[in-house]
């Protein structure tokens, strides 16, 4: 498994994709992240997360979220603040 460095300054958002969908969950371990919120969309699954070891974040639905976890199907993507772009 390969552990993506997720912490930045929010200028450029980060975003990895992963095969497995456990080694995107082992990120929100890694960074002790609570879970706030889950959001079904289609055939995706949003995970919104909060890690004070990544500080920062972004207001959404009244939360501070700084970690975001998609999953579709066996596979997920991880970004943060967000996940930018398709997934």
């Amino acid at each position: 498994m390969e552990v993506v460095n997720l912490k930045n300054t929010y200028e450029s958002p980060l975003s990895a994709r992963y095969a497995d969908a456990e080694d995107a969950f082992a990120q929100a371990e890694r960074y002790g992240a609570e879970l706030l919120f889950t959001e079904y969309c289609a055939d995706v699954v949003n995970y919104y997360y909060y890690s004070a070891r990544l500080g920062g974040g972004v207001e959404v639905c009244g939360r501070t979220v700084n970690l975001h976890v998609a999953l579709r199907g066996g596979a997920a993507c991880v970004g943060s603040p967000l996940i930018f772009g398709g997934y």
